[in-house]
């Protein structure tokens, strides 16, 4: 009994010491990403040994890249990889991992944490468009290495070589471009025969005339899309006459910035277009139609009153939609638009 009570009270004790350093043994190390650009990305473990040495070793399409640290009190580490210390491929998948390392061997452990992440792409941005010249804003690029801008269009394909700054920005100007076509603008590293991974092709067109753009909100639009400030819908009389645009502002022939008076004037426009491009037509189609059946009704009552009902009906349809109109312009005057009573484009 007494052995048992001794043996007891010694695996107590034992426990009592063991304990914590088993609990830390347990706990987990984790390893996240912070500040991730197309270039670089911050590594930040947790879990770690406090004051123990380590290394971050990062895989990928730039070879193997290592960095030693120590843990901090908390048992916390974090280490930035890109410039200016080393700059990682654009575009490219990476394998991150940290390691315990042991500076007297230069042997480093097996991963006790490992992350997969992705470096961001080149952003490509069109600014200051006028007539005859655009500039391209490029952020994301490989730092101090040479770059080609480029754009093919009305103007042949004229290029520009510039070297990315520190901080994977480059800027360019391009002139003597022709008024009122659509272009594409690409950039890639020189030396490379295709657009590298992950820089994005922009299309823009430039000015008709001399008048500020509307900025886009939209700086990577897709090609195979047509931008809401290009589309222009046409009636054939409007109130402000024939051949006027429904969308009366933000197109390419009128590209200044819409108001309030613009949209009421695109209401205006609508109803006219309902009332004069569609039911003043069928309202003579159906008179029409009406006319021939009395007149071939050769003397058959029920053909008599189909067409005096076709008439009646249609006068009386045309009669409510005239009336509707009247209310809608009434409206749109009271609301501020200084343009409605324009009667017939007159």
């Amino acid at each position: 009994m007494k052995k048992i009570t001794k043996f007891l009270i010694f695996f107590s004790i034992l426990s009592i010491f063991l304990l914590p350093s088993i609990s830390f043994a347990q706990t987990t190390s984790t390893l996240t990403t912070s500040d991730l650009t197309a270039t670089s990305v911050t590594l930040n473990a947790t879990g770690l040994t406090p004051n123990q040495i380590y290394k971050f070793k990062i895989n990928g399409a730039s070879g193997l890249i290592e960095q030693q640290f120590t843990a901090d009190s908390t048992g916390t580490g974090k280490v930035s990889f890109g410039s200016p210390n080393f700059h990682l491929e654009v575009y490219s998948d990476f394998i991150a991992s940290v390691n315990e390392y042991n500076p007297n061997t230069g042997i480093s452990s097996n991963a006790i944490a490992t992350l997969n992440f992705k470096t961001l792409g080149v952003n490509l941005i069109v600014s200051d468009i006028t007539k005859n010249s655009v500039t391209l804003n490029a952020t994301g690029l490989t730092p101090s290495r040479l770059h080609k801008f480029e754009i093919v269009g009305a103007s042949g394909s004229p290029t520009q070589e510039v070297t990315a700054d520190v901080d994977s920005k480059a800027k360019v100007t391009f002139n003597n471009l022709v008024s009122g076509h659509s272009y594409a603008a690409r950039v890639y590293l020189v030396g490379s025969e295709t657009i590298a991974r992950g820089y994005f092709e922009v299309y823009f067109t430039t000015l008709a005339s001399d008048i500020t753009p509307i900025p886009n909100s939209n700086p990577n639009p897709d090609p195979n899309q047509n931008s809401s400030s290009d589309i222009t819908l046409s009636s054939g009389n409007t109130s402000s006459g024939g051949g006027s645009n429904l969308i009366p502002c933000g197109t390419t022939a009128n590209p200044t910035a819409c108001g309030f008076n613009d949209l009421m004037k695109l209401i205006n426009n609508v109803v006219n277009f309902i009332l004069f491009d569609m039911v003043v037509p069928i309202a003579a189609i159906m008179f029409a139609y009406a006319g021939i059946l009395l007149i071939f009704s050769g003397g058959d009552t029920s053909k008599r009153s189909k067409a005096k009902s076709i008439f009646i009906n249609v006068a009386i349809g045309f009669i409510i939609a005239i009336a509707a109109w009247l209310i809608v312009e009434f409206i749109l005057n009271l609301l501020g638009y200084d343009k409605t009573w324009d009667w017939f484009g007159f």
